[in-house]
């Protein structure tokens, strides 16, 4: 995964040019569907996999592509010390922002 430091450190994008685009998301929160709405602690997110790869293949058929996408709010649903839970949710969330465009570079908050 890119990282915005290396995007914003590249001399081209220093000034404006031309008009571009880019993606804000919030709150892929892996796992809160099945804690808050299913009443479930399964340690399954497989809606949250669903939802965020459908949002990936649109942003990556978009012509032109987005400059960046930018992903802020609970990016998994544990908490620090709910392992190994919250490792298993990172892991997933990871794995599928893999399948973004290379060409995309994706900022996390």
């Amino acid at each position: 995964m890119e990282f915005m430091s290396t995007l914003f450190m590249d001399k081209k994008n220093l000034e404006w040019k031309k008009s571009y685009h880019f993606i804000q998301g919030a709150d892929p929160q892996f796992g809160m569907i099945e804690r808050s709405l299913q009443n479930k602690t399964d340690g399954q997110w497989w809606e949250e996999i669903a939802l965020t790869r459908q949002a990936i293949s649109e942003w990556n058929a978009m012509q032109p592509k987005p400059k960046f996408v930018v992903i802020c709010g609970d990016l998994v649903d544990d908490f620090p010390g709910r392992e190994p839970r919250r490792a298993k949710q990172i892991a997933d969330l990871k794995n599928v922002f893999q399948e973004l465009d290379k060409d995309i570079p994706l900022v996390l908050l």
